[in-house]
């Protein structure tokens, strides 16, 4: 009996541990400046004027892309991973099938960075070559 109670105290409280991905938010937060800050931005396909604060899904990557007259255009991807809500519920998967749930719901990701700057280049313009001067031809004295 009481090995009965204790084993269930255990799955309750490894149910009630893990699992927990799918009640975190599906967003996070991202802050994206540029310089120069007149610059426009473009997070997922949407424009704003940084700097912004986006709210974004956690578990799909984003695609920012900024740009400004008289310079180099930028673009970056910000990649997720799995994060330590997601790591146990992977954990209590193996243990007891419920909390695999979670993995499925975007809780259980992070992204790689939630703060974001993104700089622009004027365009690398290469000088100009100098002038090649010849000097004079000289005929061979002999």
């Amino acid at each position: 009996m009481k090995n009965q109670i204790l084993q269930s105290i255990i799955t309750i409280g490894l149910i009630a541990v893990t699992g927990c991905s799918a009640f975190r938010s599906s967003t996070q937060i991202m802050t994206v400046t540029t310089n120069p800050q007149n610059a426009m931005l473009t997070i997922n396909g949407i424009k704003y004027h940084p700097p912004a604060q986006v709210p974004v899904r956690r578990d799909l990557p984003v695609y920012i892309q900024c740009e400004s007259e008289g310079f180099e255009p930028q673009q970056r991807i910000i990649e997720n991973h799995l994060n330590g809500t997601g790591f146990l519920d992977v954990v209590g998967f193996v243990l007891v099938l419920f909390p695999g749930i979670g993995l499925c719901a975007p809780g259980a990701h992070s992204l790689d960075e939630t703060t974001v700057n993104m700089d622009l280049y004027h365009p690398y313009v290469a000088p100009k070559p100098a002038p090649v001067t010849h000097a004079p031809h000289q005929p061979n004295s002999r």
